[in-house]
């Protein structure tokens, strides 16, 4: 179909694959599920509908691919259900996550007014730092050079010694 044909197609279908989808979920997933279809839909390269039969095998189509879009949906859903289930039964107050020393930097009080004073290429770095990154890999996620990052840690070092007024260490690679 090309776009004319699909638009006609997506203004036909997509109020009755709505309401279908609707009365077996919610609508924002309704919406979801539709959306994903009409996708799939056009992604198919289907030829235009040229026949009363024609059309309706194609729209016929379309809620089969609702159908399997929406049992996809469904079976995540329940594997994320059993998955939140089972880390709710296997966690308990002794197994919870321990605070960081970053977490306590970075949530509250005056650290962390002293860090909203430093520039945000410099809040990153000490971030990926002390989230235990070694160069390189912070090099990796702000998708520049090791040695554009050794610059920018030095500068950060440089500044966070200024804004704390004390000795920062050396970060290793």
């Amino acid at each position: 179909m090309d776009s004319g044909d699909f638009t006609a197609f997506f203004r036909d279908v997509q109020p009755a694959l709505v309401r279908y989808v609707t009365r077996m979920s919610d609508p924002d997933t309704a919406q979801d599920v539709v959306s994903d279809t009409m996708a799939t839909m056009w992604g198919k390269d289907l030829p235009a509908p040229t026949t009363e039969i024609e059309w309706r095998q194609t729209r016929s189509l379309a809620y089969r691919v609702a159908e399997g879009h929406l049992r996809n949906r469904r079976r995540g859903d329940r594997r994320r259900d059993a998955l939140a289930q089972k880390i709710r039964l296997t966690t308990t107050p002794e197994s919870a996550v321990e605070p960081d020393l970053a977490d306590g930097v970075f949530t509250g009080g005056e650290a962390l007014d002293r860090l909203a004073a430093l520039r945000p290429t410099d809040r990153d770095v000490i971030a990926l730092v002390v989230d235990g990154f070694s160069l390189a890999e912070i090099a990796a996620i702000l998708d520049c050079s090791v040695a554009a990052v050794k610059m920018r840690a030095l500068r950060a070092r440089k500044n966070l010694r200024t804004v704390l007024g004390r000795e920062v260490h050396h970060v290793d690679e």
